[in-house]
């Protein structure tokens, strides 16, 4: 009910004033001085990280990088995830707390992603002969025949 109050006087408050805020002006202002918005340059920066993950994975599959340079590499893109950031906010004064905050919020979660994402990766890799046992792979994987029989036990 309380939301559907707040999306009533939402929408009087849009019919009465309108939009308020010129999102051109708003862009041309980031694309003037870039460097007055260090936490959104963070933020933008990130998605470096992510296909640096991306791309040592895919060197992985192909069998041009080895699985213990792969982890190495891995490893240095998770300490930069977290070190980058924080020797940002610490070096630029123009941070503000909140933007500081917002910014490590979303690399907190990237490092944890990426964690993930190279443990996943690890635990299902899949070799093959030819290309067509890599088709049925995945389309054992994708669509198994009969759902896989999972038992659980404790760890003693």
């Amino acid at each position: 009910m309380l939301v559907l109050s707040n999306a009533r006087l939402f929408l009087e408050n849009l019919i009465k004033y309108g939009i308020l805020v010129d999102p051109i002006q708003v862009v041309s202002l980031f694309l003037k001085d870039p460097y007055s918005w260090p936490s959104l340059c963070l933020v933008i920066v990130s998605n470096v990280f992510v296909l640096v993950a991306l791309a040592l994975e895919r060197r992985l599959a192909a069998g041009s990088l080895s699985e213990g340079a792969g982890a190495a590499l891995h490893a240095l893109n998770l300490l930069l995830v977290l070190c980058f950031p924080a020797a940002v906010v610490l070096a630029v004064t123009s941070v503000t707390p909140v933007g500081a905050v917002f910014a490590l919020a979303i690399y907190t979660i990237i490092f944890l992603k990426l964690f993930s994402f190279r443990d996943v990766l690890r635990n299902f890799t899949v070799e093959a002969v030819s290309t067509e046992d890599i088709r049925t792979v995945f389309r054992f994987i994708l669509m198994p025949e009969t759902p896989p029989l999972l038992t659980f036990r404790t760890l003693d």
